[in-house]
């Protein structure tokens, strides 16, 4: 789990930050959701490895994954097919009081096919769950140090949007900040026309 990009994350999503009332432990929530679909061309293929190399056919860019063993339709794929991706990115921070109890930090990946579908087409979801504790706010220079609940060092985010800056005057130090990231891949084998 890459904390860094997480707390890079965190420190977006608050400086985004709009009051939201949750329930009684939480004092105040937010979603940034982004979703796109692309169409990309499979390149290369290596089976032993289950790695597919492929082209976003909008930009060019090329780019690899790693197909879950869950993913049976695998062997239905061939070099030359166009799949459409769909990717969506989610993520949330919850703002919860000192003595509210925070989720432990972890990583969860699921992957789930349809088996009924005509055409190959399987999900992928990766979701990370990390808690921080709020160390100490500076509300004249915009700052917010935090450290994971699950310890390391203490590390400190300058919020940059000044309209944002006023949802800095919410956060107090033993507050918990958890920043909860979910990104989902769907992929579904385009027929040839």
């Amino acid at each position: 789990m890459n904390v860094k990009h997480l707390l890079v994350g965190a420190a977006l999503a608050l400086s985004l930050a709009l009051p939201v009332q949750a329930q009684d432990s939480p004092r105040g929530g937010i979603v940034i959701t982004r979703s796109v679909i692309e169409r990309v061309r499979v390149d290369r293929i290596n089976a032993e490895q289950r790695i597919v190399a492929f082209t976003y056919l909008s930009s060019g860019k090329q780019d690899r994954m790693k197909v879950d063993p869950h993913v049976k339709s695998f062997d239905a794929l061939k070099v030359g097919d166009v799949v459409a991706a769909t990717v969506e990115e989610r993520t949330s921070v919850v703002l919860s009081s000192p003595d509210a109890s925070m989720p432990a930090s972890r990583v969860m990946a699921r992957s789930m096919q349809d088996t009924k579908a005509q055409v190959p087409s399987a999900e992928i979801t990766r979701q990370s769950v990390v808690s921080f504790r709020v160390v100490s706010v500076d509300k004249v220079k915009n700052t917010i140090s935090l450290v994971d609940t699950a310890g390391g060092e203490v590390t400190t985010l300058e919020i940059k949007d000044p309209a944002r800056q006023q949802d800095l005057k919410q956060v107090n130090p033993g507050d918990g900040l958890t920043l909860i990231e979910t990104h989902l891949l769907a992929l579904k084998l385009e027929l040839a026309k």
